[in-house]
C-alpha cells in the first residue's frame, strides 16, 4: 500500500511540472481570450498565396490571379468568384496593371479575420495599397478580397 502512495505521488509531481510546459507559439490572439496558434508555415503560406496573386497580375495573366480569390461567410468554407466577382476582379485588375508590388505587412488575428497589405505601383507610375483577407479554414489558408464590412487591423 506505502509503494502505491509512493507512486502516486510520483506521478502527480511528474504531472505538475509538465503542466507548466507549453509549446512555443509565433502568434495568437488575445484581444477576446481565443487564441490562434500560428507558425513560421502559416506566415509561408499566406506570403506564397499572396505572391502567387500578385506576380501573375504584374504578368498580365489576370484571369489565372483572380482564379486563386476566394470569397469568406463566416463559418463557412472559402468559395471561388462567382461569375459576377470574377468579372468583377477582372475589370479592376485591368483598370490598374501592375508594375510592381511589395508586401508592408502581415497581421494574424483570427482565422477568419487577418490582412495582409501590399503596396503596388500601377503601370502609370501611381502607387496604392490593395488589402487581402487571407482566412484558414480548416487548416487550409484561403486568398479573399478584403470588403467595406472588413475592419482594418492594426
Amino acid at each position: 500500500m506505502k509503494q502505491l502512495v509512493i507512486i502516486l505521488a510520483m506521478m502527480l509531481g511528474f504531472a505538475a511540472c509538465r503542466e507548466g510546459q507549453k509549446a512555443p507559439a509565433t502568434a495568437k490572439d488575445t484581444t477576446d481570450g481565443a487564441e490562434m496558434l500560428l507558425t513560421a508555415k502559416d506566415t509561408a503560406a499566406v506570403e506564397t498565396l499572396t505572391k502567387m496573386f500578385m506576380d501573375r497580375a504584374k504578368r498580365g495573366r489576370l484571369d489565372s490571379a483572380a482564379m486563386l480569390l476566394r470569397t469568406y461567410e463566416l463559418h463557412r468554407q472559402p468559395q471561388g468568384l462567382d461569375s459576377a466577382g470574377f468579372r468583377e476582379v477582372m475589370a479592376t485588375l485591368g483598370q490598374f496593371p501592375v508594375a510592381d508590388y511589395e508586401i508592408k505587412a502581415i497581421v494574424f488575428h483570427r482565422p477568419e479575420d487577418n490582412e495582409v497589405k501590399c503596396r503596388v505601383r500601377i503601370a502609370n507610375g501611381t502607387y496604392t495599397n490593395w488589402y487581402f483577407k487571407p482566412v484558414r479554414y480548416i487548416g487550409r489558408w484561403s486568398l479573399c478580397l478584403k470588403d467595406a464590412g472588413d475592419k482594418p487591423l492594426k
